[in-house]
């Protein structure tokens, strides 16, 4: 491991993952951190941990150089402590208002998808993965990420309580990791200061600025990486589930015609 994007969630972080590999570093993005082997399972057992993170962590994410976004996000400092000599790029917006906007619409975007909410009740392997990143934006959104399928009701979420657990976030980064490992970013800043941190040459490409538009959100990030993942394995068991629980819909409902 060697670097650590802990901006939270709309802050840059996809943008953080192309330019890291302009750069040549291996990025585990929510993709390779839920979907590589045992994945799903060491992050449900992280997040329902009640002790020393530091060896789950070690085993995890030893055989990547950068992670960005995913359930990382919210453990950057848990992580950094198992791997201390990282560099630590905390990524910003330029203030907690254009973060809670950005924010809020990736998530009502999301909230929105009816196929993505349904595919949680139907598919276990969608389900799984949906939880954990449940799970790391609720600590955000004070348990109000997502609005339950069955519900007639929907509710928002607090401006005033994710803009405090953003500045609480960038409080308790800029606390835990020395000066000398950390740099505080803003993707619009471009390439100087993140080679110059890093020690690398700047590319001679422009700073990748990836999915601007919060309506990307379910076709990025947790939607199309972590859901219907790239990795064939995963995406087929998806594909098993649901064509299962369609059959099984079929039975039902098919025979209640001819009663």
């Amino acid at each position: 491991m060697k670097v650590i994007v802990a901006g939270l969630y709309k802050t840059g972080t996809k943008s953080m993952k192309d330019a890291l590999e302009v750069l040549d570093y291996d990025v585990w993005d929510v993709a390779e951190q839920l979907n590589h082997v045992g994945g799903v399972e060491q992050w449900e057992a992280l997040m329902t941990y009640n002790g020393d993170a530091t060896p789950m962590l070690k085993e995890m994410l030893s055989n990547c150089e950068a992670v960005t976004d995913g359930p990382a996000a919210v453990l950057a400092v848990e992580i950094y402590k198992a791997f201390p000599t990282c560099k630590v790029i905390l990524c910003v917006r330029d203030n907690e208002d254009v973060w809670f906007e950005s924010y809020k619409r990736n998530r009502d975007t999301l909230n929105n998808n009816f196929l993505l909410r349904l595919m949680r009740y139907i598919s276990p392997t969608v389900s799984r993965r949906f939880e954990i990143m449940r799970l790391a934006n609720d600590v955000i959104s004070s348990g109000r990420f997502v609005n339950p399928l069955s519900s007639i009701m929907t509710y928002d979420i607090s401006p005033l309580l994710c803009k405090r657990a953003y500045n609480a976030h960038i409080a308790y980064v800029t606390q835990q990791v020395p000066q000398s490992n950390l740099l505080t970013f803003n993707v619009k800043q471009g390439w100087e200061p993140l080679c110059n941190f890093l020690g690398k040459e700047e590319p001679q490409v422009e700073f990748p600025h990836t999915n601007r538009n919060a309506g990307n959100a379910t076709t990025s990030g947790v939607y199309r990486h972590a859901m219907f993942s790239s990795v064939k394995s995963v995406r087929n068991r998806v594909a098993m589930e649901v064509t299962m629980a369609v059959c099984v819909a079929f039975a039902v409902v098919v025979p209640m015609f001819f009663v």
